[in-house]
């Protein structure tokens, strides 16, 4: 019968406190006694979320730079090949008061429909990996002998993100 027990002590300094308890088990002579340092996983597990972090919101803006670098160069590009039609708008009597509003109603038109394109696609792949993190966490923990905490997989992917 392989039986597992547990004792649990709360201490102000971890590391010591494990050393101790691991060199008085080596000198009292008990083998096959782990020692778990549950303060120590739970920082490393704080280094790992950091480390994911520091490396998503790099990702995060190095692609929101280069969406709007591409923004920026479709824009110019568009003006540079236009700018025979401006000037013949212009000769046929378009104030810059005219242009400017031209010009913001396209930007409203492609923004618009870059929103109604994006926001659901978006809102679909949120959807997708919700319930993604919601099954594997529910087979990790079920292998795991664990009650699976399902109902906080939005919390987790919401922890992760901020």
């Amino acid at each position: 019968m392989n039986k597992k027990n547990k004792l649990l002590f709360k201490s102000s300094d971890h590391v010591l406190s494990c050393k101790e308890i691991e060199k008085v088990l080596e000198d009292k002579g008990f083998e096959g006694i782990s020692v778990i340092d549950y303060a120590e996983t739970a920082e490393q597990s704080r280094n790992l979320v950091v480390i994911i972090k520091v490396f998503s919101y790099g990702f995060i803006v190095l692609i929101s730079l280069i969406a709007a670098a591409n923004v920026f160069n479709t824009i110019s590009t568009n003006i540079s090949l236009r700018r025979r039609e401006f000037a013949m708008l212009k000769s046929v009597g378009m104030t810059s008061r005219g242009f400017n509003r031209m010009m913001n109603y396209e930007c409203v038109l492609y923004g618009s429909r870059a929103l109604f394109l994006g926001l659901p696609v978006s809102i679909g792949i949120t959807f997708l990996s919700t319930s993604r993190l919601k099954r594997v966490s529910i087979r990790l923990f079920s292998c795991l002998g664990l009650q699976s905490p399902y109902r906080y997989s939005v919390f987790l992917q919401w922890f992760f993100q901020q």
